[in-house]
């Protein structure tokens, strides 16, 4: 665990296995038992707790053994199963609260469904050490919860996070005036990756951010990822500081920022060093998120980010309208120094008007705008970009599919990607936004 480490600033899981052993030389553990124990004399079989131990002493340990390779490690767990942790405690020995990682381990299910690994409340789910790696597939992450001076109330991720096929819902982080942060995954200086997989329904109720996912420093990457009504003061689906940030065919919407300070309903950025961390959208549908300042939908506050072939669209700066003013409650799609091409950002709603859809954040030539006044060199007035709703349209994420006689048809350049958020190929006159309509 790490319960000091400072923040500065349904669901449907499908497919087969896809985290690979850490090659040939992989030492294979298989739990035996769903009850949550560490090696004591009325030790039942090999638990969840104690095969990562196993991994971590790269020896036999409780009721569990490893069968064959080297350093690295895959735990089997069994589909359909619930591993529920029930054993306190606040240290990063493993021995109670969080499942602390500080080798190379992957998680692997057998048979059908998903794994879920619930943490009962008593700490967050997995801690991953720095330098130390988890690979996970078709696992439920959930019922985490830590203090509210703590970080990550599902995942702490130090080292390297590579999470496919899964989800992380219903974490916590609880309420008072510290400033832990990512009620979901907290990464800090390490490397989170996240595909195929729904971060969602998870709280921060202290000052922190990053209600779905935070990440300070090191780099996070999201591809085929659902982030869905998450919460926190600020960043209520995603907040980063400082880090490098790619965000692919993926949808954020539903997610809310309670504080009129931070903002950034689905996404918050803080960039405080130089050079400037790159943050990158490409097929991105950025939906119905809420903020009770700026930056409904992308609240950039510092650095710089570029949004090509991005649907934004219904969400709403100052969702509560008690802060009318010059800066708060502007930018009800996107707020501050973000560049958009290919894209639509329309049907946003903000209490300063003029900045319904943008404040401060610059477009081009290959744009659909609903309200243009507030975004700097775009190239039409008001349009209405006739999409519908929010939906499964194909592919692993949900989009607005443009109706007929939209005028995102066509519009967007060749410098969209070739292929939509749904992994639809675009033809020879693409579309702007995430969706590609077929004639």
């Amino acid at each position: 665990m790490n319960w000091r480490a400072p923040l500065a600033a349904t669901f449907l899981v499908v497919g087969l296995v896809c985290a690979a052993p850490q090659g040939a030389t992989a030492a294979a553990i298989k739990t035996t038992t769903l009850v949550d124990e560490f090696g004591g004399p009325a030790d039942t079989g090999c638990a969840l707790r104690e095969a990562i131990e196993a991994a971590n002493t790269n020896t036999a340990f409780g009721g569990c053994q490893r069968h064959g390779g080297g350093a690295d490690d895959v735990i089997k767990l069994r589909g359909s199963k619930m591993y529920a942790l029930s054993l306190p405690g606040v240290e990063n020995l493993n021995a109670g609260g969080d499942l602390d990682v500080i080798g190379t381990l992957a998680i692997e299910v057998r048979k059908t469904g998903r794994a879920t690994i619930d943490g009962g409340d008593i700490d967050r789910v997995f801690d991953v050490r720095p330098g130390a790696e988890l690979t996970g597939s078709r696992i439920l992450v959930t019922g985490g919860e830590v203090a509210t001076t703590a970080d990550g109330g599902g995942i702490y991720n130090a080292g390297r996070l590579v999470l496919s096929r899964s989800a992380v819902t219903g974490n916590h982080i609880a309420g008072g005036t510290g400033s832990g942060g990512g009620g979901g995954v907290a990464g800090f200086g390490g490397k989170t990756i996240l595909k195929r997989t729904v971060v969602g329904d998870n709280l921060v109720e202290s000052l922190g951010t990053g209600g779905g996912v935070t990440q300070s420093g090191g780099a996070l990457k999201l591809e085929e990822v659902t982030v869905d009504e998450n919460t926190a003061y600020g960043g209520g689906g995603i907040a980063v500081l400082d880090a490098k940030v790619a965000v692919m065919a993926s949808t954020i919407s539903r997610n809310t920022a309670t504080n009129e300070q931070f903002g950034g309903g689905g996404f918050y950025s803080y960039d405080g060093v130089q050079p400037l961390s790159p943050i990158r959208f490409t097929n991105v549908t950025i939906s119905a998120n809420k903020s009770a300042g700026t930056g409904g939908g992308v609240h950039i506050h510092t650095g710089a980010a570029s949004l090509n072939a991005v649907t934004v669209t219904l969400n709403i700066a100052d969702y509560d309208s008690d802060n009318p003013g010059t800066i708060a409650g502007s930018g009800g799609g996107i707020s501050g120094s973000a560049a958009f091409k290919n894209s639509i950002v329309a049907d946003n709603v903000a209490t300063n008007a003029g900045s319904e859809d943008c404040y401060a954040a610059s477009g081009g030539p290959h744009n659909v705008v609903g309200r243009a006044t507030g975004c700097a060199n775009p190239d039409v007035g008001t349009q209405n970009p006739r999409l519908g709703p929010l939906a499964h349209n194909g592919g692993p994420t949900k989009t607005h599919a443009l109706n007929a006689g939209s005028p995102a048809i066509g519009k967007a350049d060749r410098s969209a990607p070739g292929r939509d958020q749904r992994g639809r190929k675009r033809d020879s006159d693409p579309d702007a936004g995430a969706f590609e309509r077929r004639a």
